[in-house]
């Protein structure tokens, strides 16, 4: 007699048996629109990662914010941080909605 591995992981998951966390420890999920923004997002994403804040660059110029904030969900990243044309940065806590714009000083005191 043969019992699937995956019905298996699903019982021992129901029964609390299994805790899986985050796909990532990424904290904060960087946003660029356009390829002209590359280079800005490597330096925001260095700058953080120089303080100990584990991030992700997303480089799909073609997806909307709403996948973007789909896969940040998906991946347990609570940070969405948004570059702006004008160079602004939106950031948007994914747990409370909230959405403000932070200057790149500001940024590591807001996701704290």
């Amino acid at each position: 007699m043969s019992i699937g591995i995956s019905r298996l992981y699903a019982l021992l998951k129901q029964a609390d048996a299994i805790k899986t966390g985050p796909a990532t420890t990424s904290k904060v999920l960087i946003s660029a629109f356009s390829e002209m923004q590359r280079h800005r997002c490597h330096e925001i994403a260095n700058s953080l990662r120089e303080k100990a804040v584990p991030c992700e660059e997303y480089f799909n110029f073609d997806s909307k914010i709403g996948k973007q904030i789909q896969y940040a969900t998906r991946k347990g990243i609570r940070y969405v941080l948004f570059l702006g044309e004008d160079g602004n940065l939106e950031l948007k806590n994914l747990e409370t909605r909230d959405q403000k714009q932070v200057s790149l000083d500001d940024l590591h005191s807001a996701i704290s």
